[in-house]
C-alpha cells in the first residue's frame, strides 16, 4: 500500500478563506504540476493545486534528472537545495547478464555542463518532492488544496469549471480558471476530456511489460556495487542496477511468463536480488510491479484544456526521461501561460507548446 506523509510546512499553504475563481488550475501535484505552481508563481499568476493525496508521496519513484531539468529548478529557486540531496550520476553501462561482457560505456561527464549544472543526477523523489512544494510558500498567488479529487470538468467559452470532492468531507466543490492543466498522471480525466472526439486518443509505441521495481536501503557500503547505472542485458528478463543518494540502491526487473505467476513476497524479492545481495546487507524500502509502456496523447490541449506529464507521455525508465519530459513540459507551457493572461502575445503561442513538445 502507498503511504503518504505531508511535506513540511503543508498545512500552511492550504487557505482558511476558500477562493473559487483562479487563473489556472492544475490537477496534480507531482513533480510535473509542483514545477508548473513554482514557475506560474513566479510571475504572480493566481494557480491552484488540486491533488487527491493528502501530502507527497513518501516512497521513490523517478531516480534521475539531468542538466536541463536543474536548469529549471534554478529558475525555480530550489537548484541549490537539490543539488544537496542528489548525487553526480556517474553514467550507465551496458553489459551481457549471462557474460557480464561490456558492451557500452556510456559515461557521464564529471563536470559542469551547458546549462552550468553537471549533465546527470541521481535523487531520491520525496526529497525533490519535498523542496518544490516548501517552495510554494513564498507565492501568495499560488493555493494548494490536497485530498481533493477532481471529478467533473466542464469547459465554457470564457472559464473552465472543476468540480472535485474532498475526500475526508465529502463536500463537492466547483472551481473554475481561465486555463486547466492535467498533470494528474496516466489515467488523467484532463486527456480523456481533449481526446473525447477521437476515436484512439493515445498512439502506443508498442512497449508494454511488468516489471518488478525494488529499492533498498543498504546497511553500510558496498564497493563492488557499481557507481554506475548497469544495465544487464538479455532477451528475456533484463535486469536494471542504480545507485542512489546515500545508501540508497534500486534494480528493476523485467518479469518473464514464469515471473508473473509466481506471488511478489520477501522470498522473491531476495532470490532475485541474490546476485549482488543477502538479506543482512539491507532493507527492503519497498517493491512493486509496474506496466512500463511507451506512450504519447495525440493531443496536449483543447482550447482551454492541457495536459503535461505522464498525462500527456510515457516512456519506459531506462534512460531516465521520464520526469524530465514533464519537467520540460512545465517549463515550455508556464511562460506562455503567463503572457497570454495578462493578454501581452498572440493567443496562438499556446498552440506552440504541444508542437514544440512533440516535434
Amino acid at each position: 500500500m502507498t503511504n503518504f506523509s505531508p511535506p513540511q510546512d503543508l498545512e500552511s499553504l492550504r487557505t482558511s478563506d476558500v477562493s473559487h475563481h483562479f487563473d489556472v488550475v492544475i490537477i496534480g501535484f507531482g513533480p510535473t504540476g509542483a514545477t508548473l505552481a513554482n514557475l506560474l508563481g513566479l510571475t504572480g499568476v493566481r494557480t491552484l493545486l488540486l491533488d487527491r493525496a493528502k501530502g507527497s508521496c513518501a516512497l521513490p519513484r523517478a531516480v534521475h534528472f539531468d542538466g536541463e531539468v536543474m536548469r529549471v529548478f534554478q529558475t525555480i529557486g530550489v537548484s541549490d537545495r537539490i543539488a544537496k540531496c542528489a548525487i553526480v550520476n556517474a553514467g550507465m553501462r551496458f553489459v551481457n547478464k549471462d557474460t557480464e561482457a561490456l558492451l557500452l560505456d556510456w559515461s557521464r561527464p564529471q563536470e559542469i555542463g551547458e546549462h552550468g549544472w553537471y549533465p546527470s543526477y541521481r535523487f531520491h523523489q520525496p526529497d525533490l518532492e519535498r523542496e518544490l512544494h516548501n517552495n510554494l510558500i513564498k507565492f501568495p498567488s499560488v493555493e494548494i488544496r490536497t485530498g481533493c479529487e477532481a471529478q467533473v470538468i466542464r469547459e465554457e467559452k470564457e472559464a473552465v469549471h472543476v468540480h472535485y470532492e474532498e475526500l475526508d468531507s465529502k463536500n463537492h466543490v466547483v472551481v473554475s480558471g481561465k486555463f486547466v492543466v492535467g498533470c494528474e498522471g496516466t489515467h488523467s480525466l484532463t486527456r480523456k476530456l481533449i481526446g473525447e472526439a477521437q476515436e484512439t486518443p493515445i498512439e502506443d509505441y508498442g512497449y508494454n511489460q511488468p516489471w518488478l521495481v525494488v529499492d533498498v536501503i543498504l546497511h553500510r557500503e558496498k564497493p563492488e556495487l557499481s557507481d554506475y547505472t548497469i544495465q544487464y542485458c538479455h532477451s528475456e528478463s533484463p535486469v536494471t542496477s542504480a545507485r542512489g543518494p546515500g545508501l540508497r540502491r534500486r534494480w528493476e526487473f523485467a518479469l518473464t511468463e514464469q515471473g508473473r505467476d509466481q506471488p511478489i513476497d520477501e522470498p522473491f524479492i531476495w532470490e532475485q536480488l541474490s546476485p549482488w545481495l543477502d538479506p543482512e546487507e539491507a532493507i527492503l524500502e519497498r517493491f512493486a510491479v509496474y506496466e512500463f509502456h511507451s506512450s504519447i496523447a495525440l493531443n496536449w490541449r483543447k482550447d482551454r484544456l492541457f495536459v503535461a506529464g505522464d498525462a500527456a507521455h510515457q516512456t519506459p525508465p531506462f534512460l531516465g526521461q521520464g520526469m524530465c519530459a514533464g519537467i520540460r513540459d512545465a517549463a515550455n507551457l508556464a511562460w506562455k501561460l503567463a503572457l497570454s493572461l495578462k493578454g501581452n502575445t498572440n493567443p496562438s503561442v499556446l498552440d506552440s507548446y504541444e508542437q514544440e513538445r512533440i516535434d
